[in-house]
């Protein structure tokens, strides 16, 4: 089975020494990278794809961003 009930928080290989900073919330910063893919979706579903940025620019750039902020 995968999924959240998986993954142990503060384990795994992103959890070594140097890969994440020390102060790094790695659970807020997926949450944040979510609300912007459900934020996308919504907008997406509502206004139509006249008001949203294509995907391959607006997911690598959220992506982008919060690994920017955590490392």
């Amino acid at each position: 089975m995968a999924g959240p009930s998986r993954v142990r928080p503060g384990g795994g290989a992103s959890s070594k020494p140097g890969r994440l900073r020390p102060d790094a919330d790695p659970w807020a910063a997926a949450a944040l990278l979510l609300g912007a893919c459900f934020q996308r979706a919504f907008f997406l579903h509502y206004s139509g794809a006249h008001v949203v940025q294509p995907v391959e620019g607006s997911a690598p750039a959220a992506a982008r961003t919060g690994w920017a902020a955590i490392r």
